[in-house]
């Protein structure tokens, strides 16, 4: 009797790690934003996925990089729309289906331009995740929705000429040489530890992360491949202090864990 309940408690627990294993699923979309009369890529264009059955949410944004493609996971099934958005083009609409296939290749998304769109009209309405200067490129946290669940580290990773390897180590432009700002301010606080203090710190609390490519005489940034600038949310009615507390481990036992604190 006792081996009978045994292997029964077996066969649930193996059956509900499968079911657990198949409800989770890790769906890689990519593609290229082109022009579709030049052919020419689209750097930098925006790309909304929204619900089909509620297209008035947002369930991810990111950007293009500077040849036009991106990269994105799914990790839900289900039926999806793909706005791509720049200034001075029609918005684009694809439909996406997320389903087994563990990559879902878009190929090539063309964008025309907007006719009606005039030079001396600033549109509002079509507000860009990623905007570029002439000396550097802003990345707007406010206007992406992972910013409300994830931290700076993670959203790091999203932003363009940024990348963040397996290690967490952070490289601008593929170097390692650049400096971290806050709020236009060198951060030594940040720049000691970047990986735990960006990790500690809720991207819900950032407004912009800006890319500075070629930093003036202001900076005092010489030798480096730029910098990064992380520019907080200003609210005046937020006063006292604000901590974050977060601890890790992984599958190797290894422990690890971060304290952010601002004080107003």
């Amino acid at each position: 009797m006792r081996k009978r309940i045994l292997l029964i408690l077996i066969l649930s627990i193996n059956l509900s790690f499968a079911f657990a294993q198949h409800s989770i699923i890790n769906v890689t979309v990519k593609g290229q934003v082109t022009d579709s009369l030049t052919k020419e890529t689209i750097p930098y264009a925006t790309l909304k996925i929204m619900s089909k059955d509620n297209p008035a949410t947002m369930v991810k944004a990111l950007a293009t990089d500077d040849n036009g493609k991106f990269q994105f996971t799914m990790n839900k099934k289900g039926n999806y729309l793909l706005l791509s958005e720049y200034i001075g083009k029609k918005t684009t609409t694809r439909e996406i289906e997320i389903g087994e296939a563990r990559t879902l290749d878009l190929g090539i998304i063309e964008m025309s331009d907007n006719a009606q769109a005039l030079s001396e009209i600033e549109v509002t309405a079509q507000k860009p995740l990623v905007k570029v200067d002439l000396d550097k490129i802003t990345y707007s946290m406010e206007d992406d929705p992972e910013a409300k669940t994830n931290n700076v580290l993670d959203m790091l990773k999203k932003v363009p000429l940024i990348t963040v390897d397996g290690d967490e180590n952070i490289q601008l432009k593929g170097s390692s040489s650049f400096k971290i700002y806050l709020n236009g301010k060198p951060s030594n606080m940040i720049s000691s530890n970047p990986k735990d203090v960006l990790r500690s710190m809720p991207a819900n609390t950032i407004k912009d992360i800006q890319v500075i490519t070629d930093p003036g005489a202001k900076y005092d940034a010489e030798g480096v491949a730029g910098i990064i600038n992380i520019i907080t949310l200003k609210d005046s009615s937020m006063g006292g202090y604000t901590a974050t507390v977060n601890g890790r481990i992984d599958n190797m036992g290894a422990l690890g864990g971060g304290v952010y604190l601002s004080l107003k």
